[in-house]
């Protein structure tokens, strides 16, 4: 006859068991779901190609060619931003972000924009939409301190509602 340790699992194996089951199932479901959650996700860099300047910001947004998001706070969007723009800060969550942009195109054109190029949110979420499968998604990496040396305005939260 065997021991019953080895006849029998025991209650913390059997939970065990089932959590590992558990787990195999979920990441399995994710992996093959068209939809699911990307288990790893990596850096994409923003090439120079995808990096606009000053004069060509300006010409897209005069044509109303793309959606421009403000990587930075919620505050300093309230402060000041590019018109039209929405702001989607550039450290969110990746739920948060996909729940907060306002389109379901991928194909869309998109300029991110910060305060200027030492702001690292900009480049953090483009690299992000581009990983989501965004083609069209560019930088402006003057980003407002460039838009306001160039004579432009901003648009304040209360002029934009």
């Amino acid at each position: 006859m065997l021991p019953v340790w080895i006849s029998r699992p025991s209650l913390t194996m059997e939970v065990i068991y089932i959590l590992f089951l558990s787990l195999i199932s979920a990441v399995s479901f994710n992996a093959l779901a068209g939809n699911g959650i990307p288990l790893f996700y990596h850096s994409v860099a923003i090439s120079p190609e995808q990096q606009l300047s000053d004069e060509q910001t300006e010409e897209i947004l005069k044509q109303k060619r793309a959606l421009f998001i403000d990587a930075r706070t919620p505050e300093e969007y309230t402060a000041g931003h590019i018109p039209g723009a929405v702001n989607i800060p550039g450290y969110a969550t990746p739920d948060k972000i996909m729940h907060d942009l306002p389109l379901n195109r991928k194909q869309t054109m998109i300029v991110v924009y910060c305060s200027g190029p030492e702001c690292p949110y900009a480049d953090r979420l483009a690299g992000f939409l581009r990983f989501q499968g965004f083609t069209a998604v560019y930088v402006f990496p003057g980003g407002i301190d460039a838009w306001l040396k160039a004579g432009n305005v901003l648009e304040m939260e209360d002029e934009a509602r």
